[in-house]
């Protein structure tokens, strides 16, 4: 995204400011996947069948667009099953981000971020996501600078921390981030990283940070954020975005479910983009809109 796109963003954000505008809104492209990995909340519930045609979209897109929104977040689902929804957004939007798990293509000519989870090494990561994923994620985005991979922290895998850096090295990719387990209200903890652990987790991304200074898209202070679980408070992204499923009714977040008093997801720890130091808004440049 070139400066003048993301000056637009920081307009928007002044209109939200003084006018209530909100200009991010976060959606499922699609109800379907491939995938059923063990900590995704997408299947902790029943899912309807989804069967939205692309004109049904356009007219969606045209009316957020009109509202004022800049930045698209398509999750799910798998997006990359819906591509003909991602290149439609990429008329309307400046920004777009897309939530993929990077066992399906997406097409070159989309030329915006993709988010890839990934989390930990081959065995660790096919374990959680399934036999397979690690070389499909390998073989489909090795040397794709649209890719960010994004390793959620659990009780599993929180010690892989540097071997997530390592291979985001080695795939040549644009970087990693990191978020912590988020469970659902009444979910018990057998994946939710507890105190001693998410310490220890603060710690190894730390020295990554300091060792990989750029590589990791976070900053100490986002890092603190998951720690202290800072979201149960309050929330950019759960108060100022728009959410929704691919039916377009609106949720909190990325689920009505989550639990929010946990929450590790790195978006609630974030704060307000707009409002903070300088290191911390160039990550998210970096992150979202480069």
């Amino acid at each position: 995204m070139n400066a003048l796109i993301y000056w637009e963003i920081i307009s928007s954000e002044l209109k939200r400011l003084f006018f209530g505008k909100k200009f991010i809104m976060e959606v499922d492209a699609t109800n379907r996947c491939n995938l059923r990995c063990v900590h995704c909340y997408h299947y902790k519930n029943d899912q309807q069948p989804e069967d939205i045609g692309i004109e049904e979209w356009d007219g969606r897109f045209k009316l957020y667009f009109a509202r004022g929104v800049k930045l698209v977040l398509f999750v799910g689902g798998e997006p990359a099953l819906r591509q003909d929804v991602l290149f439609l957004a990429s008329q309307y939007f400046p920004g777009i981000g897309v939530i993929s798990n990077g066992t399906i293509p997406i097409d070159s000519r989309f030329k915006h971020r993709i988010v890839v989870p990934l989390d930990g090494g081959r065995v660790t990561n096919d374990r959680l996501r399934g036999v397979g994923v690690f070389d499909l994620i390998e073989k489909n985005y090795r040397g794709d600078q649209r890719v960010v991979l994004n390793c959620v922290l659990s009780k599993h895998n929180y010690r892989e921390v540097d071997e997530i850096v390592r291979l985001s090295k080695e795939l040549q990719v644009k970087g990693a981030v990191f978020d912590f387990y988020t469970p659902d209200v009444g979910e018990s903890d057998e994946l939710v990283l507890d105190n001693n652990q998410r310490e220890e987790a603060r710690w190894l991304i730390y020295q990554q940070i300091n060792t990989n200074p750029g590589w990791v898209y976070m900053t100490k202070n986002t890092v603190d954020a998951l720690v202290r679980r800072d979201a149960a408070r309050k929330c950019y992204w759960r108060d100022y975005a728009y959410h929704f499923d691919v039916f377009f009714n609106p949720r909190r977040c990325f689920s009505n479910s989550v639990d929010c008093s946990r929450c590790g997801c790195i978006m609630g720890a974030l704060k307000n983009p707009f409002r903070t130091n300088p290191r911390q808004l160039w990550m998210i440049k970096k992150l979202f809109f480069d």
